[in-house]
């Protein structure tokens, strides 16, 4: 008897800037079933602990975390050979991949439309964009090239946080953002909350020009200002509510993202920043402090110094420059 062809896996690519809701996204659909046969999820952080990649393997899902930086500048090394063995070992109906929030999609698609094996073993579904409604204008002024490259790959934008910012302001961030991708369809969400079915439907993808703005971002060198750097202990040092409050109303402009893990009142808590604004989720599990930063030019001694306050024990701190 033939051996029956392997179908491939369907690939769906899950980008956005820093912030945007990205692993929200995935938290949400995967609890919701959205996708469905059975699903294997890699997640690319910038720093050097994993955070989100956590929060999606306590869903019991095949996940494989790629830290310590960002796949675009290792497109043709790690990112191919991990995603080939994560194909092999699990064998999913479907790979969802979590990018950097300061990714250029393309140069990862480039991998599963040229690069063999990916190539062969896989089938790229509607790529997916969070954009944050309420930090939209004032990061696309400082990181255009980013948000432009993301939004021209995307088949979806998820225009996440649309609760933080006045209703007669979003028809306005939805005409930026179809200037830049007129094709993309556009869904308003809170907490990336939603049932999308349009994920799932096939849709008529001009793979011609998809190929083109893969070429055109791959052709350009990936410039990385971004830095990240890790405090945490090993301990489990309970924070003052207020003064965690107070410290990072003072975090200086360029931190666009904290996440980690603090404990305050007798319990650990997932703390997620973004540019300004922020959230604490109760967990069920006693962790470590853990705080992970990114951004543009931080002062990471002011920052550590000022942190210092609310701890009496700091053990170690972790530091990674962008590549």
């Amino acid at each position: 008897m033939a051996r029956q062809p392997v179908k491939p896996a369907l690939v769906h690519l899950v980008t956005g800037f820093l912030g945007s809701g990205k692993t929200t996204f995935l938290r949400n659909a995967l609890e919701g079933k959205l996708f469905d046969g059975k699903v294997a999820v890699l997640v690319n952080e910038l720093g050097e602990v994993g955070i989100d990649g956590g929060l999606i393997k306590r869903r019991g899902l095949n996940t494989l975390e790629l830290t310590n930086g960002c796949i675009c500048c290792e497109i043709r090394g790690d990112f191919v050979q991990e995603t080939e063995a994560l194909l092999r070992k699990y064998k999913p109906k479907r790979l969802l991949i979590e990018s950097t929030g300061i990714a250029e999609p393309g140069r990862i698609l480039q991998a599963f439309y040229e690069i063999p094996p990916l190539k062969e073993r896989t089938a790229v579904e509607p790529v997916i964009c969070t954009v944050d409604a309420r930090a939209f204008f004032g990061l696309m002024k400082e990181f255009a090239y980013n948000y432009v490259c993301q939004i021209k790959t995307a088949d979806v934008v998820l225009l996440n946080k649309c609760d933080l910012v006045k209703p007669r302001e979003l028809p306005a961030i939805e005409k930026a953002i179809r200037e830049i991708n007129p094709r993309v369809f556009i869904y308003r969400t809170e907490y990336c909350r939603g049932r999308f079915e349009r994920l799932l439907r096939p849709i008529d993808l001009d793979v011609a020009a998809r190929k083109r703005e893969i070429a055109d971002q791959a052709a350009r060198p990936h410039a990385d200002p971004f830095v990240s750097f890790v405090i945490q202990s090993d301990r489990r040092e309970s924070l003052n509510r207020e003064r965690l409050v107070g410290f990072l109303k003072a975090l200086p402009h360029g931190v666009f993202r904290v996440k980690g893990y603090v404990n305050m009142e007798g319990k650990t808590w997932l703390l997620q920043y973004s540019t300004g604004v922020w959230d604490l989720e109760e967990q069920a599990r006693r962790r470590n402090n853990v705080l992970v930063f990114i951004g543009v030019d931080i002062d990471r001694s002011a920052i550590l110094k000022k942190y210092k306050k609310l701890v009496e024990v700091l053990s170690h701190v972790t530091r990674r420059r962008g590549p």
